[in-house]
């Protein structure tokens, strides 16, 4: 006859079973999930030496391109060395035309050429061919974001142009890199004034008076301004000025005699 085993035995039997079949299972699904991740760091390592691998080509193209600007502008630093005396020649001789081509040689040798390119948007600035000038300075200010110059001969153009709020912008950019330099305020200053608005025109010419207090003509614009603004009291102080420094200027006194008559008439008054 077949042996019964107690019920508590097949108990404790079934009970091993299920913790042996309840591990088996917890061990396959971590191992199942240190696969999975195994793979994942697999594919992340090859993401990153794939990125790599294609930052070395970039930088060996960069490399590459940059030794070839460099072969090309030596091949032609003696030809561009010829042109730019005969352009020096042209100037002195005052065939702006001729030098004008000459440049555009240049450039077609060497496109950033700074001297080259400066000389170009000076003379295109010069003879009113404006949109050339600034497309050239606008790539010196690529080229040299931090030449207050190549800021203010834009807005010089975007003036001549009548394009007063371009010009405001770019003076104001000229201004923010060289601020210790009178000639950035003026330039606002002579905006301003043009847009007519007199009260700020006046304020940057002041700003540029402070810094260069022997400027004549800066004075009598200040004066100009304050008559503007109706302020006789403040160009009289100026025109004393003037005088105090040239007291000959025929100029100062004329005008400081107009404004002493207007303070006496409205004394009067």
């Amino acid at each position: 006859m077949p042996v019964l085993l107690p019920f508590s035995v097949l108990l404790g039997s079934f009970g091993a079973l299920v913790y042996i079949v309840s591990r088996r299972f917890k061990i396959v699904r971590k191992t199942f999930h240190l696969q999975k991740e195994l793979e994942e760091n697999q594919k992340k390592i090859e993401r990153v030496k794939k990125k790599e691998s294609l930052q070395k080509e970039k930088a060996l193209q960069d490399l590459k391109r940059t030794a070839e600007i460099k072969h090309k502008a030596l091949r032609n630093l003696g030809a561009i060395n010829e042109l730019m005396k005969k352009v020096d020649h042209d100037l002195v001789s005052e065939d702006e035309e001729e030098a004008l081509k000459t440049l555009i040689q240049i450039i077609s040798l060497d496109e950033n050429h700074r001297k080259a390119n400066e000389l170009l948007a000076r003379l295109y600035l010069k003879s009113g061919r404006n949109k050339k000038a600034e497309l050239i300075y606008k790539k010196l200010i690529d080229l040299y974001p931090f030449d207050p110059e190549y800021y203010s001969c834009l807005a010089h153009s975007f003036f001549q142009r009548h394009q007063f709020k371009m010009a405001t912008e770019y003076y104001e950019k000229s201004l923010q890199l060289d601020k210790n330099n009178p000639t950035r305020y003026i330039n606002l200053g002579h905006v301003f004034s043009t847009r007519k608005d007199f009260v700020t025109s006046l304020e940057y010419y002041m700003k540029a008076h402070r810094m260069d207090v022997r400027n004549i003509e800066l004075m009598f614009l200040i004066t100009e301004l304050c008559l503007q603004n109706s302020d006789p009291i403040t160009a009289r102080e100026y025109l004393h000025r003037i005088l105090d420094y040239e007291p000959y200027n025929q100029q100062a006194k004329t005008l400081l005699g107009e404004v002493l008559r207007t303070l006496k008439q409205e004394e009067i008054a």
